[in-house]
């Protein structure tokens, strides 16, 4: 598949998270990843990474939208596994 094109959750597309989390984008003190399955299957839900814990109040509600089950975790950059893609 294609950078961008990744599924996430139930058919939901690596673009449109990154698309919906435009919207706070400027206002984001780190950044934010999403999980990939390691296996390449898209995962039951969405599960987004930030890197400053301020974020999430910006980001979970955005999200929610997408997947209303979606799990975000603060864990710093250096931290994440090899398996997030940076979408923000």
């Amino acid at each position: 598949m294609a950078q961008g094109q990744q599924p996430a959750a139930q058919g939901i597309t690596q673009k449109q998270v990154s698309d919906a989390l435009l919207i706070v984008a400027d206002r984001l003190k780190g950044t934010v990843a999403l999980v990939d399955d390691p296996e390449g299957q898209p995962s039951a839900h969405i599960e987004i990474l930030v890197s400053d814990h301020r974020d999430v109040p910006r980001v979970q509600p955005i999200l929610r939208a997408l997947d209303p089950q979606v799990k975000v975790r603060v864990v710093k950059e250096a931290d994440w596994p090899d398996n997030v893609v940076r979408v923000v």
